[in-house]
């Protein structure tokens, strides 16, 4: 792992090295997330796909949730605190040490755990997987952890408010979680705020690296448009406190209907139609973390740049039509709002994506 840390975990190394920062100053922090972090990859994150896919309600084909997934939960958690290579860390060492960044050092090492195991709880299904997390330390007996349950139920309340909802049916999850917690003598442990960049960071890191590189032939009908759309994402990065986001997406498959459900066989949905819902609920995502980032963390705006495309009898690719749009706050507070803009709906119809499907692109992407 060493030789391939994200830069948050280069941070945590270089933080670590001031053990009286941190609860516990007999303890290396960055030593014992190695630990957990190598135990997780031997025993834990390999076999998630394939409980996804046989312990769950809907069985199927879901878009990847292996260890590369974690990395790259990791990867976007840094984007959003301005973080993108190891010369940004310049000052921020420090900063972090004196806590006078936007995470303290006990905060950074339960971010790091919160993303490393907020997904585990898919080994034994999708449904409820965000309140295995606990489950999942104490039946694989992972280091550390499994013996500090304190430590243990602090990364779960973490990790585990990435989605679904709390006991009382609120998708708040965030929210109706406690404000602080005690980390054993150094003040305050925010929360809400650790918890909000682990959602947002697991929100926007769908790429098309989760869809298989195979053929459709081998993917579930009711799970191809999930994989349709992840294949679309060309790019997605965090800069500047704003989220980049770029598609291309084949007409062709613009104009089919998809399956959504294995059980319900009347769900369907068209590419249009859930890549709006998709980008909609990106920007409900972006404005909901919001409420509980400072700004060194929290992004303004959601920049989508799409393409519709046709590929020709060589497999060469022909643009249709581009759009770029921007989705932010634009409005009064509180005054009737619609996240997206007649413009995208527009763009997206079905009359105009037909019409697209008979036409020829004039340049070449």
């Amino acid at each position: 792992m060493a030789n391939n840390l994200q830069i948050l975990e280069i941070l945590l190394q270089k933080v670590a090295e001031k053990r009286t920062s941190f609860p516990d100053p007999k303890k290396d922090y960055f030593e014992t997330y190695q630990e957990i972090v190598g135990d997780l990859r031997r025993n834990v994150y390999d076999a998630i796909n394939a409980g996804l896919a046989a312990n769950s309600e809907e069985q199927g084909l879901y878009t990847d949730h292996g260890k590369e997934h974690f990395d790259t939960v990791i990867l976007y958690a840094g984007q959003m605190l301005n973080l993108h290579h190891e010369g940004d860390l310049d000052g921020v060492v420090e900063l972090v040490t004196k806590c006078q960044w936007v995470l303290t050092p006990y905060e950074l090492y339960l971010l790091l755990l919160g993303i490393r195991l907020h997904d585990v709880g898919n080994i034994y299904g999708r449904e409820n997987h965000e309140k295995n997390i606990l489950k999942v330390i104490k039946d694989y007996g992972v280091p550390h952890l499994s013996k500090d349950r304190i430590e243990a139920k602090k990364v779960a309340i973490i990790g585990g408010a990435h989605g679904g909802k709390s006991r009382c049916g609120s998708k708040d999850t965030i929210g109706l979680m406690q404000e602080t917690g005690g980390d054993g003598h150094l003040g305050d442990v925010d929360f809400k705020k650790i918890a909000a960049i682990v959602r947002f960071a697991d929100e926007i890191c769908e790429n098309r690296f989760r869809a298989p590189s195979g053929g459709d032939a081998a993917i579930p009908e009711h799970n191809l448009i999930f994989h349709k759309f992840a294949r679309s994402i060309v790019s997605s990065s965090v800069r500047n406190q704003t989220l980049s986001i770029k598609f291309s997406l084949d007409v062709e498959d613009l104009v089919q209907t998809y399956k959504t459900s294995k059980v319900d066989p009347t769900a369907e949905k068209t590419l249009p139609e859930f890549f709006l819902d998709r980008i909609r609920k990106t920007e409900i995502e972006r404005r909901y973390c919001a409420r509980f980032l400072p700004d060194g963390a929290n992004l303004k705006e959601v920049a989508v740049d799409v393409e519709v495309v046709k590929y020709d009898e060589y497999d060469d690719i022909e643009t249709l039509e581009r759009r770029q749009f921007t989705l932010k706050e634009r409005d009064y507070p509180g005054a009737a709002e619609d996240i997206l803009s007649s413009e995208v709906k527009e763009f997206m119809a079905m009359d105009n994506i037909k019409q697209l499907s008979h036409t020829r692109g004039t340049e070449c992407a």
